[in-house]
């Protein structure tokens, strides 16, 4: 993703827990069952994108689909 479309200051990377079959117990202790982590990143684009831009943007994600019908894709992010 070229860095040029990214708007300043709006680059957000985060971890996202999952977890499944998670209960409360009879003492009221929470117990939760971790089934992974996965990196989430969040940013918004420059106003006014030229049709150009979002075309070359829109390749350069999809290149990256592992399981196209998923949108699952492999990514490099930087996570301070």
């Amino acid at each position: 993703i070229p860095l040029s479309i990214i708007k300043a200051d709006s680059y957000i990377p985060f971890l996202s827990y999952g977890d499944a079959d998670s209960y409360t117990d009879a003492n009221y202790v929470l117990h939760r069952n971790a089934t992974g982590i996965a990196p989430k990143i969040e940013f918004e684009t420059i106003p006014l994108l030229t049709n150009i831009q979002l075309a070359e943007f829109m390749s350069n994600l999809r290149s990256q689909y592992i399981i196209g019908k998923e949108k699952k894709c492999s990514v490099t992010a930087y996570q301070p």
